[in-house]
């Protein structure tokens, strides 16, 4: 482990900016120059929108955000779902409405989207699993805009 490196489980994390780790990656620097339009940078407002459409979004398909953190370029979600849906969908509608919210405010941006491409969509297994990422999300995010949950986690078991 380097410093800035996190335990996330049994996967070790690396999400300090600044630290040894995003230094040496090769490729990183010139990927980032080749960029068509500068990357989008959420506000407050912004991710307040964003907050609450994922809310909405999170509603209408009877699901629930067990934690979710809107921070300058990403967001984080811990979602409760019935069933066994596919994360893709699950990612892409959050993201699809999240953009439209977005974009209905202050149109669309010049990269024509607000989002990545891609994302992580991982399941969790276990409750052990669940309680350790929404501790991350609602409290290791390093200066997030907005933090929410519209269920109460027992705090005890999630380290707060």
């Amino acid at each position: 482990r380097r410093p800035g490196d996190e335990l996330a489980g049994d996967r070790v994390t690396h999400n300090v900016t600044g630290t040894p780790y995003d230094r040496g990656i090769s490729g990183l620097a010139q990927r980032s120059a080749t960029l068509s339009h500068p990357p989008v940078a959420l506000s407050l407002r912004h991710a307040e929108i964003v907050r609450d459409q994922f809310r909405e979004t999170a509603r209408y398909r009877k699901w629930v955000i067990r934690a979710g953190a809107v921070m300058w370029n990403h967001f984080h979600l811990v979602v409760g779902v019935w069933g066994d849906p596919d994360p893709s969908k699950i990612l892409g509608d959050f993201k699809n409405y999240g953009t439209r919210a977005l974009s209905r405010v202050f149109g669309k941006p010049p990269s024509e989207t607000w989002w990545t491409e891609c994302g992580s969509k991982r399941k969790l297994a276990t409750d052990e699993a669940v309680a350790t990422r929404i501790e991350y999300v609602l409290f290791r995010q390093p200066n997030p805009l907005v933090t929410w949950s519209d269920s109460e986690p027992d705090l005890a078991s999630v380290g707060a």
